[in-house]
């Protein structure tokens, strides 16, 4: 069995790291795996960095220079160099643990799932501000209903490419630059059959830049996933329908903000509060057919 292990890069030096934290994995007797590394810059920017790596690196490495500035694109080129039975999709701001792409595989086969998703832990600096260590807001998980997974992000999964939903599906260039088109793509793939489950044991770390230890960036980037759910997985519909998805998500946000007011004292669930508010405004926002603003 073998594996391609994905990473899209766009002018960051941390893709080293995740790159040594890919090849220093162990995988079980009979499995290999490679690595294709994915340059989104206009300029092969990362080549020095992915060359250097695979000249000392265990496992084989490809290097595809995919100009665009358009994480999609870049996704999407990965896909197409794949010939792996599975692929696996990790970001470069990230690293691996021991064991990370085991769990990934284990996890598929023993669920018996078309795509499978790990979490992605938060490592935040030491002067982020307390309420968001304590609650982990930044880490990723996919989105379940019911126990049952709806839909998942590409910072860590691993899917099967021959598996029929999945066959000659792609990420939507027109979501490459919003984000949110991981959101959609494994959503397009629940739609069609696919079998989509959780690997708790296959965890990744991302250390968090600057620019995004704000509630005023949280905010916005769970506006954007409220539209993207809105318009991608629930989807929004016409007629009265339509106005009653509105009038609900409306409610919730009244109802966020009110438990927002009410928790003030605790600054880990007010701030959390005002967070799902603003995801219930792009779920309002999406129904009323809203498109995401480009934030890449």
């Amino acid at each position: 069995m073998k594996v391609n292990v994905c990473v899209c890069t766009y002018q960051r030096p941390s893709v080293d790291k995740a790159l040594r934290s890919i090849d220093a994995q162990a995988v079980p007797d009979g499995v290999t795996f490679d690595i294709i590394v994915a340059d989104n810059d206009e300029a092969p920017s990362a080549r020095g960095v992915v060359e250097a790596f695979a000249a000392t690196a265990r496992h084989t490495v490809r290097y595809i220079h995919a100009a665009s500035r358009n994480i999609s694109i870049a996704r999407n080129a990965c896909l197409d160099a794949a010939d792996g039975e599975w692929v696996a999709y990790i970001d470069d701001d990230e690293w691996a643990e021991e064991g990370w792409l085991s769990a990934l595989l284990k996890a598929a086969q023993e669920g018996g799932h078309d795509a499978v998703f790990g979490p992605v832990l938060a490592m935040y600096p030491d002067d982020a501000p307390a309420w968001m260590k304590k609650s982990q807001i930044h880490s990723t998980f996919p989105r379940t209903s019911g126990g049952v997974v709806m839909t998942g992000h590409s910072g860590n999964c691993l899917m099967r490419p021959c598996a029929p939903a999945l066959q000659g599906q792609r990420f939507l260039v027109d979501k490459g630059r919003t984000g949110g088109e991981d959101t959609e793509f494994f959503s397009r793939i629940r739609e069609r059959g696919g079998r989509l489950g959780m690997a708790h044991d296959a965890i990744v770390h991302e250390a968090l830049p600057a620019e995004r230890i704000s509630l005023a960036w949280l905010q916005r980037r769970w506006l954007r996933a409220g539209i993207t759910r809105a318009r991608h997985v629930e989807v929004a519909v016409d007629g009265l329908a339509r106005y009653a998805a509105i009038a609900m998500h409306s409610a919730k946000v009244v109802a966020c903000l009110g438990l927002a007011l009410l928790t003030l004292p605790d600054p880990v669930r007010s701030n959390v509060w005002r967070v799902k508010a603003a995801y219930y405004t792009g779920m309002v926002q999406g129904a009323m057919n809203r498109t995401e603003d480009e934030h890449y």
